[in-house]
């Protein structure tokens, strides 16, 4: 297996990553454009990375925003999604995409790397609590969906 960063020039990369994020979530999305494809790979503080298996097919990744801080020089890494085709799952691919952006987030000196896990979703919760080095204790809320919720005075 190989993991690595996709290039600009990627785009079939990461429409196999696009793939396996909507088989493994189990949700059904329509497909990007090429050219939403390119303005998301010639985004610099978007990174997607991916782990191909030795036919260079992408049977794993995660989509990681580098976030700049106020309060620090160092940016932050925050993975948004993360996934492993499910019939590679368990089998290290998880681990292995997080050792990756680890590695580079010490490499490129940022702040901290983070990742957000849904309560029901054991598997996702176990490995990275492997990973931990704090578990924070927040609540995140889907401000706005499509249509702006009326906010009442």
């Amino acid at each position: 297996m190989r993991i690595h960063n996709l290039e600009k020039a990627d785009i079939d990369k990461l429409k196999g990553l696009f793939e396996v994020y909507c088989e493994a979530f189990e949700e059904v999305h329509p497909f990007p454009s090429d050219v939403a494809l390119q303005r998301l790979m010639d985004h610099p503080a978007v990174l997607f990375i991916v782990g191909e298996n030795d036919n260079g097919v992408v049977i794993g990744g995660m989509t990681v925003y580098v976030l700049p801080s106020l309060y620090t020089e160092k940016d932050y890494y925050y993975i948004y999604d993360m996934a492993v085709k499910p019939l590679h799952q368990n089998k290290g691919i998880g681990k292995a995409l997080l050792n990756y952006i680890i590695e580079l987030g010490k490499e490129h000196q940022a702040e901290a790397v983070y990742i957000e896990a849904d309560e029901p979703d054991q598997a996702a919760n176990h490995l990275y609590a492997k990973f931990a080095v704090d578990k924070a204790k927040s609540t995140v809320y889907d401000l706005y969906q499509g249509d702006p919720p009326s906010i009442a005075n």
